[in-house]
């Protein structure tokens, strides 16, 4: 049934949950952001990676939050499944609590538990599966002594990780000692896995591709000590742990949050292949100016969401909100709809005075800034880089990944700048402070 109130209809149409799109569908909302320029698709250069790599491969995706990444990993499933592989796309929200240190046994359990999750609804390898849970019981209840109050699966762990903090830390403590063993059952699980699947689709090179998403939402809230315990802890499992995130005849992408790469900028070696980084939209240059394609680019993604958008927005209106958001495709989308229920409200229409009260409202969600902060962003700002002078700082970093305050671009190369609601801001008191100081 077709909504009789425009306004309404291109409001929900810019539900964010909606961009979650998949290429394959010839679905007419779908917009190519990097990839109209070949070299420059991260996307593609991670299909090409895994597609080029013998037995197994560990790529690494970052990115912010709310820029893409997810409808992109589906663009990723897409192109590989088209090459003939099997890909599994697991959610780790689903199996994982974000807001507390992680370690290498419950990461792995997590994992393996989406893994499992995935194969038996695609591909009914339930012997393969059930025999893992089996032997992982058993070595719970006889070599850790680790009482599970309920029959071991990957459902009832999963939840348990991810919904009880006091299970997933004693767990945790218990395993600690035993992750050589956690890793050896996982590669065996795996190598198993894959082994029937070949021998199901009747092809002893099957490349198995698993997508690892959401991981990146790991994260300290505040500047607290767990916090920075969450912190250390993300950078051991992707740093220190390494090895234990690589299986036999598998091919994994892990999504990473935005601080690991400026932080150590040799993490790729670690697992032999550079970090890929989806970024936000680029609507501007690193000297301020606009750019011209990143903006026509949200006219092109709002056009292919409601054809008439210019009955509510004229073009420099549309633009203003597509610079004082930054290219976050998720603020973008906000702010448009803010102003369409501002709109409908005074029945006046959008406004250029409604414009501003939306950027305004927008500006506010980051106020008030310290002056160390400023400080801070003011040198990113100069330098777009991520001015980082001590792992002590990285809650510091992440907060202002999280929050937006620090923003994402590729051009020809990773740099960052201050979210454009913010250079005023930071400008007067960054600059000013410093100098008085």
């Amino acid at each position: 049934m077709a909504d009789n109130n425009p306004a309404r209809e291109f409001y929900r149409a810019l539900d964010t949950e909606l961009r979650l799109l998949d290429e394959s569908s010839e679905d007419s909302r779908y917009v190519k952001i990097l990839q109209r320029t070949p070299e420059k698709d991260p996307i593609l250069a991670l299909a090409q990676n895994i597609l080029f790599a013998d037995s197994s491969s560990v790529n690494l995706l970052t990115g912010f939050r709310g820029n893409g990444k997810s409808t992109e990993l589906r663009r990723l499933k897409w192109k590989l499944e088209a090459q003939g592989c099997v890909v599994v796309l697991i959610d780790m929200a689903n199996y994982m609590l974000f807001t507390k240190p992680v370690e290498i046994s419950d990461f792995t359990l997590s994992l393996m538990a989406g893994l499992s999750v995935q194969i038996q609804e695609k591909y009914q390898l339930d012997n393969v599966t059930e025999s893992y849970w089996e032997r992982l019981s058993h070595f719970l209840d006889s070599e850790v002594q680790f009482e599970f109050s309920a029959k071991l699966n990957n459902v009832s762990l999963g939840m348990g990780l991810k919904n009880d903090p006091g299970f997933k830390k004693s767990l945790q403590k218990a395993l600690r000692g035993h992750y050589g063993n956690i890793t050896q059952q996982a590669r065996e699980y795996v190598t198993d896995l894959v082994t029937k699947l070949r021998e199901k689709q009747q092809d002893p090179d099957l490349k198995v591709v698993l997508l690892v998403d959401s991981v990146e939402q790991i994260r300290g809230i505040g500047i607290s000590d767990e916090a920075q315990a969450i912190h250390d802890s993300v950078r051991e499992l992707f740093y220190g742990q390494a090895g234990s995130l690589r299986f036999p005849l598998l091919h994994v992408v892990y999504t990473i949050p935005p601080f690991l790469p400026p932080l150590m900028p040799g993490i790729g070696k670690a697992f032999g292949a550079p970090v890929v980084s989806w970024p936000n939209v680029h609507v501007r240059k690193k000297n301020g100016e606009d750019d011209k394609d990143g903006l026509k680019l949200l006219e092109d993604i709002i056009t292919r969401r409601y054809m008439n958008w210019r009955q509510f927005f004229n073009r420099d209106q549309l633009q203003r909100l597509s610079r004082a958001t930054g290219g976050d495709l998720r603020d973008f989308f906000r702010v448009l709809r803010e102003a369409l229920i501002a709109a409908s409200v005074t029945e006046d229409g959008v406004t250029d005075a409604i414009v501003e009260q939306v950027k305004n409202r927008l500006r506010r969600e980051h106020l008030p800034i310290a002056i160390d902060d400023a400080r801070w962003l003011a040198k990113v700002h100069d330098s777009k880089g991520v001015e980082l002078e001590s792992v002590d700082k990285l809650a510091v970093l992440e907060r202002f990944f999280d929050n937006n305050l620090i923003m994402n671009y590729l051009n020809g190369e990773d740099w960052y700048d201050v979210h454009p609601l913010l250079l005023e801001e930071v400008r007067r008191h960054g600059v000013n402070d410093a100098a008085a100081g």
